[in-house]
């Protein structure tokens, strides 16, 4: 027995109830409880007919607090079928709602009593709940939060009938909602944010609904920065319900942003939002839906807003333009499979779906930030936006740096190019600081052919305004080259196999496959003016990237010139490389590495031939100061030297170095770089001075210079390539002389009064070679000039000579 109904003192406590009703209300048995709780029912409805409604707020309180408020369960369920009655009574004897007081009284021992450890109890205040909400309708709003805040616990309750009953609830309180409209949205809206982010399901999809609820009654997108960062987080639900849910409710949201603009949509807040949401995951919807949303939501910011943005967009973005692993993608930045089933692969959603969305989203931003550049450009609106500008290459830059995908990175190169178009001035400026050059400069290292070729682009057209209508021609060469093994091009490999199966026709230099692969540039390619003087420092700058990164120097820097020369005039690289490496006076083993790199890529390649052709000969006087830069470079290596002045017809001059290199240390790297000049005099792009052999009256320089490497060649392949080469000449020669010998005598006898000048003319010897055809130095002091390039061969061969015997003393 409880003790409510120990003694019969404390009845007058619980006045009007009697002692049999307080009896039957605490008994263990649910008959007797309801009979009671029907009693009650009867004897309010009398209170409220005669109006007395000091008894009915007495009869709650005694119930609220004596009986809900109990130790025992038993009068706590008593207690709560008795308020519910009094609602239930007061409903059928009086003919006016319950006042707010009275709601309030009787609504809070209900709704603790809903946290009860009974379920139940719990189920109990779940039905008296219920029935004071019916009865007092629109009253129960004041109280609205406080029976809000236990709904959220209710729905995710372990009993089944407590979370029945809570379902009834929350149907009455919605259609409450919709009947009177009076709820105050900003406060419950703060209420909504406190509990949208709970990880219980089944209190997320109650959420979910009280949202989509207030979505159909009033414009709630203007709320929507409170709510937006929960309902995605509840896009990382594992329930397909919920998931399904969101989506909907998203879809609803984004439609009436776009469809009903309106001046109290915050879309900074939701973008701000929107980018967290981008950066924080890769394998859910979330990321998908965020991006989707930026995609319409940067349509509806002016430019000022745009602007702002674009940096945190682009950083959230870019990383998501591509998925696979850095080890899918070959050399030009094309996907392959090989490696698939080896590794787990996203799925279709996650993987293609969101790299197609981000490069969607990335066109858009683009074309948006371009048109108000260029808007703000063509008026006279003076907004600075160079701070705007400013952050947009910091954070391009940052990612070219962080990213080593190929397709983010030509992406960063696409932008740092529409920048330039729409800002030529400002973009190149800001673009040639360290700070964002530097960048630019370390992407030449890519594995991509296609990142290289685009960043040599945008570099060019930092230092670059004009187009040279000269390199058209170049441009085409190149466009047009290698097309039967661009097939190969991947294939470090297959190159090699290739560019050895060639090797009877072609020279076997050292220089690395890489130099077998072309640059292939489209039409779009620029080709920048050679008179302008800002090359010079992006050729120092490459000089320095080459001389400190080993790697990019053997691996790419074949590459990279010849994309540079289809870009820049070949004769403006090549002589600016020239001014640098001539003033090397520390690290010669780079300026002979360099020189014997940038030597083969000019006698070997076929989009430098136009250059070759024009070294080769005296059509154009300019070149004799290229011949000399190159020259004065080339000494860092005698052989490049060498091939120099025979590509130039300097044949005397060659015969004078190949000479004193009988004087120097012969060591087994000369030996294989004279072999590899046997080689390339046996190529098409020696078949002109092969030619000039037949003329050896003409050109016993030549001929002497190459008896002079013979001479220096131990017994080897390339000693008997070139004997048989100067066999064949030596026979020619006799075949010449017994030839003129006989016309001579043919001639004498059938016309003996002949004088002899003819026969003396046609047999003179080769005392003294003509000048020759190709690059001539100045007329007035041919000789001067050779003997100051011989001086400086020699200087700087005992410079390299000085040099390599301290580094050998280092050593030791």
């Amino acid at each position: 027995m409880s003790d409510i109904s120990r003694t019969d003192s404390s009845i007058s406590d619980y006045s009007p109830l009697s002692q049999a009703c307080i009896r039957a209300l605490t008994d263990r048995m649910d008959d007797k409880r309801k009979f009671a709780a029907n009693e009650i029912e009867k004897m309010t409805a009398e209170f409220a007919m005669s109006n007395n409604l000091t008894m009915v707020n007495r009869l709650i309180i005694v119930l609220g607090r004596r009986f809900c408020l109990s130790h025992h369960q038993n009068t706590r369920k008593g207690g709560l079928l008795g308020l519910a009655a009094v609602m239930v009574g007061f409903k059928n004897g009086s003919l006016t709602e319950p006042p707010p007081e009275m709601i309030e009284e009787v609504v809070r021992p209900v709704l603790t009593c809903l946290l009860d450890s009974d379920p139940r109890v719990r189920h109990y205040a779940c039905e008296a709940l219920i029935n004071v909400t019916k009865v007092a309708r629109a009253n129960i709003l004041p109280q609205f939060e406080l029976v809000f805040d236990s709904l959220t616990k209710m729905v995710a309750d372990n009993d089944i009938t407590v979370r029945a009953g809570s379902e009834s609830i929350d149907r009455l309180l919605k259609d409450i909602i919709v009947e009177t409209n009076d709820l105050k949205l900003e406060d419950f809206v703060v209420k909504l944010e406190e509990y949208i982010y709970t990880k219980n399901p089944c209190t997320r999809m109650f959420i979910i609904s009280w949202v989509r609820l207030l979505d159909s009654k009033v414009d709630i997108i203007k709320y929507l920065p409170h709510l937006l960062d929960g309902i995605l987080n509840c896009l990382y639900d594992s329930n397909d319900e919920i998931r399904a849910s969101i989506l909907v409710l998203l879809s609803e949201f984004l439609n009436k942003i776009v469809t009903r603009p309106s001046d109290e949509t915050n879309i900074s807040a939701l973008i701000k939002i929107l980018l967290k949401h981008t950066r924080n995951v890769r394998e859910s919807p979330v990321q998908y839906n965020c991006i989707a949303w930026i995609r319409q939501l940067i349509r509806l910011m002016d430019g000022s807003q745009l602007l702002s943005f674009t940096p945190d967009i682009l950083s959230a973005i870019l990383p998501c333009l591509a998925y696979q692993p850095i080890e899918d993608f070959d050399l030009d930045g094309r996907v392959f499979n090989a490696t698939a089933s080896k590794r787990h692969i996203p799925t279709p959603v996650d993987q293609g779906n969101i790299c197609e969305i981000s490069n969607l989203v990335n066109s858009s931003l683009q074309e948006l930030v371009i048109n108000v550049l260029c808007d703000r450009k063509n008026t006279s609106n003076l907004d600075p936006i160079s701070s705007d500008l400013v952050a947009i290459l910091e954070v391009l830059s940052n990612e070219l740096q962080r990213q080593e995908h190929p397709v983010i990175r030509l992406a960063i190169l696409d932008w740092f190019r529409a920048l330039r178009d729409a800002e030529p001035e400002f973009i190149s400026l800001q673009l040639s600081q360290p700070k964002l050059f530097q960048p630019l400069l370390d992407t030449l290292s890519a594995r991509s052919d296609a990142v290289v070729k685009n960043a040599l682009r945008v570099i060019t057209e930092i230092f670059h305004d004009d187009i040279s209508e000269d390199q058209q021609q170049m441009r085409r060469n190149v466009s047009g080259i290698v097309d039967e093994s661009s097939s190969k091009d991947d294939d470090d490999q297959d190159s090699r196999k290739s560019y050895g199966r060639s090797s009877q026709n072609q020279p076997k230099s050292p220089m690395s496959s890489t130099a077998k692969r072309v640059a292939i540039t489209t039409n779009e390619t620029p080709v920048v003016n050679q008179c302008e003087p800002n090359i010079q420092r992006f050729i120092q700058a490459l000089y320095k990237t080459f001389r400190e990164n080993e790697l990019v120097f053997e691996e790419r820097g074949t590459f990279i010139v010849l994309n540079l020369c289809s870009m820049i005039a070949p004769d403006r690289v090549y002589s600016s490389f020239a001014e640098i490496i001539k003033e090397e006076k520390t690290d010669f083993k780079f300026a002979y590495n360099l020189v014997q790199k940038l030597n083969q890529i000019l006698l070997t390649t076929q989009p430098l031939f136009a250059l070759r052709s024009r070294l080769s000969n005296d059509d154009d006087p300019d070149l004799v100061v290229l011949f000399h830069n190159l020259y004065m470079a080339w000494c860092h290596s005698p052989i490049a030297a060498i091939t120099l002045c025979l590509l130039t017809n300097h044949h005397r001059h060659a015969n004078e170095m190949v000479m004193a290199l009988s004087r120097t240390d012969i060591t087994v790297e000369l030996m294989i770089q004279i072999d590899w000049i046997v080689q390339l005099i046996e190529s098409p792009v020696f078949a002109p001075l092969r030619i000039r052999l037949l003329d050896p009256n003409n050109n016993h320089f030549l001929i002497q210079a190459l008896y002079g490497l013979l001479m220096i060649l131990p017994q080897s392949d390339a000693y008997r390539k070139l004997s048989n080469r100067l066999n064949q000449v030596h026979r020619f020669m006799s075949m010449n002389t017994q030839t003129t010998h006989l016309r001579t005598s043919q001639s004498a006898s059938s016309k003996p009064t002949t004088t002899s000048s003819t026969s003396s003319h046609s047999s003179s010897g080769p005392a003294k070679e003509p000048k020759k055809a190709g690059l001539s130095l100045p007329v007035s002091s041919s000789s001067t000039s050779l003997e100051t390039l011989m001086k400086h061969f020699h200087n700087v061969q005992n410079l390299r000579t000085k040099h390599m015997v301290s580094r050998n003393v280092d050593v030791e």
